[in-house]
């Protein structure tokens, strides 16, 4: 007959499987250390337990007679294995320590009972105190074994000094020896665990020692990537500003000499010239912008203003300035805007301008014949707040399914085909996207190939309350008006001959009387000895620049402190830009380049302050 080895490592598994089911503690203990500690607690007892109980029941069934002191004897060990059995399921538990006390105190109380009713039984008292010094290795410190040793002599001896037979004297003498033996050899085991603990904490210690010194290396390094980042941000925030600066500051001049140019007598022809001349800088000044721009937006210093706009006049607005353009195609392009639309809402209306220029530009541009329909619908409206809908509709080329996806992509043109014939960078609606999102709005297209598109932008607004701001029109005065009263001193500093020129033209025509500086130093000594109602003072000049030359201005004296001090910058001009201009004591900021109708606007409302201060 032969057993099936398969069958015998199946029964095996399954009952180590089972031993460890039954001694592995529950839930309520946490940590590591503990849940190894109270599961070799749960096994010693589980195994002593069960062990006297087979041992028990197998005296029981081969030798069933003896007299009433054995039997006793028996009931005690019997109950002493449940007494286990019951400390081994509390050592399951996160009390596992208090079943280790708990047994310690009971085996000495049974060995007592023992020797109280059989004083020979001594090698069933040395078994028990054999496995509370187990216990005491597990609950306390090694050297507590020690002290149980000295216990366990002094109940042997007890024994010895109860008993007048020389033969247990002998056997008693041998037990001590075996106790202080198996003592000593469970303290050296444990001491030896406990070196081997402490060579594991000494390892893990310089492990983590070494994970910290990487990762302070690590961070470091991060510091270091990151200050390098931050470098080059700056690096490419001051390059931006100064390659504005030299972009818009000969598009300004063009713009504005164009302007002028414009005012005088011309033909016909040359009015053509100039109207074409004028309208191809505007485009190439809008492309430059719209790199700028997606420059800003990408590294997050776009800010936004929160002003009071017209949403009708805006749309109004630029429209006009594509009329030129529907005219020469047979488009027609429609304005509406819903009844409940407020006359006015709080946003950044250059921003909203923006968006609305790209997508109306867009729709000319794509649309050869047709209608384009523009609509404004007023979605939600509260006591302070409304949301705007802005619809651009047109009959155009339309966009593919494949490129809808992808068509607020940046640097995206449908195909090269497109980009020869229509040109543009590709980045207004990049653009129009982002600065919808920056202004917590949303956009989104619906298109069909040949039939035309539909975007839809929708924006919060904040209501205006109260009286209305005045705000400055945009629009050129026509005709031209001159300042009425004692012409204005104005002084005005550019690096840029060509920029002084344009000053000059454009304000000497309404009767102002402008003097004019290359630099920041000269600025500061015509100032003194001229004493000018206004400054205009461009940023970024050579030697001296004008935050500088504002600061030394101020320090002229009191008569100097309320000149109203406008700067004149190409920059970016993020909104810390512009404070950064204000505290140095500049009043205003006009960006270049700027419209003759810009400028002129400005100056007079500026002598229109200083002419109301005086009268009060």
């Amino acid at each position: 007959m032969t057993t099936n080895p398969k069958l015998n490592q199946s029964l095996v598994h399954h009952l180590l499987s089972l031993w460890d089911r039954w001694t592995t503690p529950t839930d309520s203990v946490v940590a590591l250390e503990d849940r190894h500690a109270a599961k070799f607690t749960a096994s010693v007892l589980l195994a002593i337990a069960l062990l006297t109980l087979l041992s028990e029941l197998l005296t029981f069934l081969f030798d069933l007679r003896g007299s009433l002191v054995i039997l006793q004897i028996h009931a005690i060990i019997l109950l002493s294995a449940l007494i286990l059995i019951a400390a081994y399921a509390v050592s399951r538990t996160r009390y596992f320590k208090l079943a280790n006390v708990f047994v310690i105190l009971f085996v000495f109380a049974v060995c007592f009972m023992l020797l109280f009713l059989d004083p020979v039984g001594f090698f069933d008292v040395a078994d028990f105190l054999l496995l509370s010094s187990v216990l005491a290795a597990l609950l306390f410190r090694p050297h507590a074994m020690l002290y149980m040793l000295g216990m366990q002599i002094t109940v042997i001896l007890l024994i010895m000094l109860t008993s007048n037979s020389y033969v247990v004297h002998e056997v008693m003498f041998f037990r001590i020896v075996f106790l202080v033996i198996v003592t000593f050899a469970l303290y050296g085991l444990t001491r030896y665990r406990d070196q081997i603990a402490d060579e594991k904490e000494a390892a893990l210690q310089a492990s983590i020692a070494r994970e910290q010194s990487l990762l302070e290396s690590e961070r470091h390094a991060l510091i270091e990537v990151r200050d390098a980042a931050l470098l080059a941000a700056r690096t490419r925030s001051e390059f931006l500003s100064n390659m504005s600066h030299e972009l818009r500051t000969p598009m300004g001049g063009l713009l504005g000499m164009l302007e002028l140019l414009q005012e005088t007598e011309l033909t016909e022809e040359q009015r053509q010239f100039s109207d074409f001349a004028r309208q191809s800088g505007r485009k190439l000044l809008r492309v430059l912008d719209e790199i700028l721009d997606y420059s800003r937006l990408e590294n997050n210093r776009m800010a936004l203003e929160t002003v009071p706009f017209s949403p009708r006049a805006l749309l109004q607005e630029v429209i006009s300035h594509h009329q030129t353009d529907v005219a020469k195609k047979q488009v027609v392009i429609q304005i509406n805007a819903a009844p409940d639309l407020p006359d006015e809402v709080l946003g950044d209306p250059n921003r909203v301008r923006q968006i609305l220029e790209n997508l109306v530009s867009n729709a000319v541009k794509f649309t050869d014949q047709g209608e384009i329909n523009t609509r404004i619908l007023v979605l939600e409206q509260s006591d302070d707040r409304i949301v705007i809908r802005f619809e651009v509709q047109d009959t155009g080329i339309g966009i593919s399914s494949e490129q809808l996806g992808r068509v607020f992509d940046g640097f995206v043109q449908e195909d090269t085909s497109i980009t020869r014939r229509y040109g543009g960078t590709g980045l207004g609606l990049t653009i129009s996207r982002r600065l919808v999102e920056l202004m917590g709005g949303a956009i989104d297209v619906i298109s069909e190939k040949g039939k035309g598109s539909l975007f839809i932008v929708t924006l919060p607004a904040m209501l205006v309350s109260g009286q209305t701001i005045e705000q400055l029109s945009s629009l050129p005065p026509s005709p031209i008006q001159r300042i009425e009263g004692v012409p204005p001193r104005i002084l005005a500093v550019d690096d840029n001959d060509l920029n002084l020129k344009i000053i000059v033209s454009a304000l000497s025509t309404v009767g102002c009387i402008v003097q004019t500086s290359s630099n920041g130093a000269n600025a500061v000594e015509s100032a003194r000895q001229m004493t000018p109602d206004i400054i205009l003072m461009d940023v970024n000049m050579p030697e001296m620049d004008g935050l500088e030359a504002t600061r030394r201005i101020r320090s002229l004296g009191e008569a100097y402190t309320d000149i109203p001090i406008i700067g004149l910058s190409a920059g970016v001009l993020p909104q810390k830009e512009v404070d950064c201009y204000l505290d140095a004591g500049m009043n205003d900021v006009l960006r270049k380049p700027f419209a003759i109708h810009e400028l002129r606007a400005v100056v007079r409302s500026w002598i229109a302050k200083i002419r109301s201060s005086h009268i009060a």
